[in-house]
């Protein structure tokens, strides 16, 4: 039975793809952007999450860890991550859920039991299921059968990449996607890799691809102040999206710090970025409009009602 390490499954969704949507997140991801939301989806393993304001201090973690991660000390409790086989024996052990397991192994079937929930308000809205990460192509085959799933069972699909993978793993998913959603995060191939640890040559390639395969694509670019928010940057990438026949539109999206607690918690550094304000982000807005397409700035169609 195929299985995948999901993190999350997200209901009521309306921020990632037309529609009324359910998100699945996939653990694991092949980049590694400094300012990541969602950092608990990096590492292809299931984690311990760590509330430590929430601790008791009742030293059943301790009690049950086979590897002795878990120290109380005069200041606190100390987790070894390093030392860390994640059993997760400490989380089912914890009285107050103080730790947490981030990722699960799940079948296709224990995902559509949830998905068939909200299926009424798929036909509603126009939404359906979106598969998210992380990074989805990072598990191909759980990720084909879950899409296969879906629209077996009449079921819009979805999925959000970063799309830097090889060209042949996206032609087995084709058949069963009716869009997909990536990022452009750089024009810039060095600043690509200073970012985010690859090169944007897979993924500027892919998406030519899947729009030579009449693929609906939606592209976000994810503005980060000192990386990618430079007006040079954002018409780039508008032009090359401009040369695209199934492009739905090409969306900005502020830098989004809500990942900088769980990046407290599993031991990452915190970013010190401030999202841009907001008449800045219309005026990167109005740079893409500019190249003659749609244009979204945070879940909203831009309109240039400013000239």
């Amino acid at each position: 039975m195929e299985r995948g390490l999901i993190f999350d499954i997200e209901r009521y969704s309306t921020a990632d793809g037309p529609g009324i949507r359910t998100v699945v997140f996939f653990k694991g991801c092949n980049l590694h952007c400094y300012w990541c939301h969602n950092p608990e989806s990096l590492k292809v393993f299931p984690e311990v999450d760590r509330y430590e304001q929430e601790c008791i201090h009742c030293g059943r973690c301790v009690q049950v860890c086979p590897e002795k991660c878990h120290v109380f000390t005069e200041t606190g409790r100390v987790f070894h991550s390093e030392k860390c086989i994640h059993c997760m024996a400490c989380t089912e052990a914890c009285p107050v859920a103080a730790l947490r397991p981030i990722g699960k192994w799940l079948s296709v079937e224990d995902c559509m039991a949830q998905i068939r929930e909200d299926v009424v308000f798929y036909g509603k809205s126009g939404g359906g299921v979106t598969l998210s990460g992380g990074e989805v192509l990072m598990q191909k085959a759980f990720a084909q059968a879950l899409l296969q799933r879906c629209h077996a069972e009449g079921i819009h699909t979805a999925i959000e990449s970063n799309l830097c993978v090889d060209t042949a793993v996206l032609e087995q998913l084709i058949p069963q996607l009716d869009l997909v959603m990536a990022d452009i995060k750089s024009m810039d191939a060095p600043a690509h890799i200073r970012g985010t640890g690859c090169g944007n040559e897979k993924t500027l390639r892919n998406i030519r691809w899947l729009d030579s395969r009449n693929v609906p694509l939606i592209i976000r670019t994810p503005v980060i102040p000192g990386f990618n928010d430079s007006e040079d940057n954002i018409a780039q990438t508008a032009e090359f999206l401009k040369s695209l026949s199934n492009l739905s539109y090409y969306e900005l999206l502020s830098y989004n710090p809500m990942g900088n607690d769980k990046r407290k918690r599993l031991g990452y550094p915190v970013p010190e970025i401030t999202a841009l304000p907001v008449a800045r982000m219309r005026e990167l807005a109005r740079t893409a409009a500019s190249a003659g397409i749609p244009v979204w700035l945070n879940g909203t169609q831009y309109h240039n009602i400013e000239d």
